[in-house]
């Protein structure tokens, strides 16, 4: 019999042996499967199970615990607020909840949230960053959702400009798939992708040539460029060229006239594209045109330019005003510059305004009527009376009178 004092050094031996690889003649194929099943499935493998090799390949197969996801925006930020301790890791939170959704799960909080959308503030700032995370994972889906819901409207710039920005190509696609009306609606987005990158505008010009909204895309284009090169107009005039023909050239040679010494209203194609735009584009246009309204050819672009200089003008000095209108009279600008007198003047002196209405010429029936109705309208407001009683003497045709009144004139 083994004295005693060996058994425990050998004992020692044989563990260490085990734990080497050194085994007893059989054991050598039982570890191989062992160690097969643990590379197949280690979760499975009862012999291997607390080796410290396959503690961490259990932990990564290991079902996870499926967290509650909060179903509402307002559920989102009850629990963002409830484990900060600071308004700024509140926010944290708030973005890391979001952050780990589905674009359905985002979704689903956006458009719980709809009945808060007011046209008359902005949405809160756990709105918009649901709609840029939405609009980084699925941004169709995003566009869809604005697209179906009128109260997201306002909104058009959150919810579009990302994937405009991103994917131009992608989004004039999804765009020829809507109806007209949601076309026209994303101009906002498109033109402010446009003003940006006039380039990158270009080069899917020709993908949105039909689209409502592209001409937008073509002025925003070139007003981009005169913020940025406002000394070279003749690279504004050069990109419009690379247009394709038709409204997004036309628009964009229109905005030329509102660069500074690009001399643009002498421009054979300039001319030709104002008499060929919407007469209400070329309207909004010459709003923005008065400081030059007697450079500009003859049509709605130079009444409008007209129109709104001698508001302007009568609105700092009337004297000088009324002055220019003499200089004006028996030219074709003379009733779309007395219009514009009139709106001004009649808010100190609606009779003043009547009488300027009057010289008109009733030739120019568009411009005397409403000029009529404007001072007729305001001094009815301040003394009616006064007013029903001009009214039944003034020399107006029975169009007028039906106009400002109401009724047929009495015979």
């Amino acid at each position: 019999m083994m004295p005693f004092r060996f058994l425990f050094p050998l004992s020692l031996v044989f563990a260490a042996a085990g734990f080497a690889g050194v085994y007893f003649p059989g054991a050598s194929l039982n570890q191989a499967a062992a160690q097969a099943l643990a590379q197949s499935d280690p979760a499975n493998c009862e012999s291997c199970k607390h080796t410290p090799s396959n503690r961490f390949s259990m932990l990564v197969v290991k079902p996870p615990v499926p967290a509650k996801v909060p179903q509402t925006l307002a559920g989102v930020v009850q629990e963002a607020r409830e484990s900060a301790t600071s308004a700024p890791s509140a926010r944290w939170k708030m973005m890391e909840i979001m952050g780990s959704m589905n674009a359905d799960e985002l979704e689903g909080l956006i458009k719980g949230a709809l009945d808060q959308i007011n046209l008359f503030k902005p949405p809160s700032s756990e709105f918009e960053f649901a709609v840029r995370r939405l609009v980084e994972l699925e941004p169709e889906k995003a566009a869809a959702l604005w697209a179906g819901n009128a109260a997201l409207r306002m909104q058009t710039d959150l919810f579009l400009n990302g994937w405009v920005k991103s994917d131009p190509q992608a989004f004039a696609a999804w765009s020829f798939t809507q109806p007209r009306e949601i076309q026209q609606a994303s101009a906002s987005a498109l033109g402010a992708f446009a003003k940006d990158a006039p380039e990158k505008f270009a080069a899917v010009a020709a993908q949105l040539g039909q689209s409502p909204a592209a001409a937008s895309g073509a002025s925003r284009a070139i007003a981009g460029m005169l913020e940025r090169e406002v000394g070279a107009p003749e690279k504004g005039f050069a990109y419009a060229q690379t247009l394709p023909d038709g409204p997004l050239r036309q628009a964009a040679l229109m905005e030329m006239l509102k660069w500074p010494g690009a001399n643009a209203h002498a421009n054979p194609e300039v001319v030709y594209a104002l008499s060929q735009a919407d007469p209400e584009d070329a309207t909004r246009l010459g709003r923005e045109l008065s400081k030059t309204a007697g450079q500009l050819p003859v049509g709605p672009a130079r009444q409008s330019a007209f129109t709104t200089a001698l508001r302007d003008e009568s609105g700092k000095d009337p004297v000088a005003a009324a002055k220019r209108l003499e200089s004006l009279a028996g030219s074709v600008d003379y009733a779309p510059a007395v219009r514009g007198f009139v709106e001004a003047t009649v808010r100190k002196d609606p009779v003043a305004a009547l009488e300027w209405a009057l010289k008109i010429d009733p030739s120019d029936s568009l411009q005397r009527s409403s000029a009529l109705e404007r001072a007729a309208s305001a001094w009815f407001k301040s003394d009616s009376a006064a007013a029903r009683a001009w009214v039944e003497t003034a020399p107006l045709s029975d169009a007028e009178y039906f106009q400002l009144t109401g009724r047929a004139r009495p015979r």
